[in-house]
């Protein structure tokens, strides 16, 4: 079913939750594997090119294989920009994440 049609009666935390459901299935039906990094953001959290490119190829503990899946993830800390980068609060947020297949259920983790 369309998620969409009952949009308006989905609110906060439940939206998100399926949003993160959604990317799994998207990354199991593309072909994900427990050794490929999951980044989950929102359009305006990202990293930048250089820690992807620094991801790729450097040794990462949380990203080894043989995970026990205790801290399988990476957190960003990113500052809170409100309008223009002259603007800058207080406030950090604590996205983007980036995540080991091996660690997510349904591609390296329990189940299906």
């Amino acid at each position: 079913k369309d998620v969409t049609e009952n949009a308006k009666e989905i609110k906060g935390i439940t939206w998100e939750q399926m949003q993160r459901q959604a990317a799994i299935q998207i990354w199991k039906e593309n072909g994900m594997t427990a050794e490929d990094i999951g980044i989950i953001c929102d359009v305006d959290e990202v990293f930048t090119r250089d820690f992807l490119l620094a991801a790729q190829t450097c040794d990462i503990p949380q990203f080894r294989p043989g995970q026990d899946c205790s801290a399988p993830k990476i957190i960003a800390k990113t500052a809170n920009i409100e309008m223009t980068p002259d603007c800058v609060k207080e406030r950090y947020w604590f996205h983007p994440d980036m995540i080991i297949g091996e660690c997510i259920e349904g591609i390296g983790g329990d189940s299906e």
